[in-house]
């Protein structure tokens, strides 16, 4: 399935995946067209602030250097592994507050170089 880039007024976007106990997940690709099934399908990482879960596995989430929530000071890791293939059902709408800085922009470019190299 081809993939755009989403075009937004920022880079990325925020939505809530259902799945994911309710966490943030960062929006990077959007298919072109519908799957099969007629749904759109979305692709990204994973947001969190559970130091626990990041202390546990650090080589799989990557600090972020601000929370990308602006009502919230805690710090925000996010998870190295893309995933794909979601259909847009599963997602809240866009947070339309929520904002990565320039220094997360940055590793998100990166995680998306190393994770289309996998």
């Amino acid at each position: 399935m081809r993939y755009k880039k989403y075009n937004g007024k920022d880079k990325y976007h925020f939505r809530v995946y259902k799945k994911s106990l309710g966490h943030p997940f960062i929006v990077v690709a959007v298919s072109e067209k519908m799957d099969k099934n007629g749904k759109v399908l979305i692709s990204g990482y994973v947001v969190t602030h559970s130091l626990v879960r990041a202390s546990e596995k650090p080589d799989v989430y990557k600090r972020l250097k601000k929370n990308p929530n602006p009502n919230d000071d805690r710090i925000s890791f996010v998870n190295k592994f893309r995933i794909n293939d979601i259909p847009a059902n599963n997602f809240s709408k866009p947070y339309t507050n929520w904002h990565l800085s320039e220094e997360d922009e940055q590793l998100i470019d990166s995680l998306e170089k190393n994770n289309r190299h996998r």
